[in-house]
């Protein structure tokens, strides 16, 4: 039995791809709303130390940070998976070689610890989670190159 073959006009083809997209948009601002906790977290942490005089344990504020950093990560990687299912469609699509079975499979492809490497690596992440977790230890590392340098001269 030979599928049938779809083209732009089907509304089940519309529907689908307006699905894809509304996924790929939830995971994306999953992503945003990971890197608003995690401010909103390290600023309560900063908080609560300072009103306790205890300012010098903002090392305490890397959990949560480390925390958000690999579920943000997480969370961009299924987004490239989607991303990736949604070109393969559009693809099919515009070759004319989209089938019904094609259609509402919503299967995406599996995360590897080399994709997930990837995500946690990835500009949007490597630009935000870094320096946040380098600001909670800047004391400590000003220590640790004031040591250095005490030591080469």
């Amino acid at each position: 039995m030979s599928e049938k073959i779809l083209n732009y006009d089907s509304s089940a083809v519309q529907q689908h791809i307006n699905i894809l997209q509304n996924i790929i948009t939830r995971l994306a601002n999953n992503s945003v709303n990971c890197k608003q906790w995690c401010l909103a977290i390290t600023a309560a942490v900063f908080s609560i130390l300072a009103s306790n005089k205890q300012i010098s344990n903002c090392k305490y504020a890397v959990f949560p940070i480390i925390t958000c950093w690999i579920l943000d990560a997480y969370y961009l990687c299924i987004e490239r998976a989607f991303r990736n299912k949604y070109e393969i469609f559009i693809e099919k699509l515009h070759s004319h070689n989209l089938q019904s079975t094609d259609l509402y499979n919503l299967k995406r492809d599996n995360i590897t610890y080399y994709r997930m490497l990837k995500a946690f690596f990835s500009l949007s992440v490597i630009l935000f989670y870094p320096f946040l977790i380098f600001f909670c230890l800047f004391k400590t590392v000003v220590r640790i190159i004031l040591l250095c340098l005490s030591i080469v001269t």
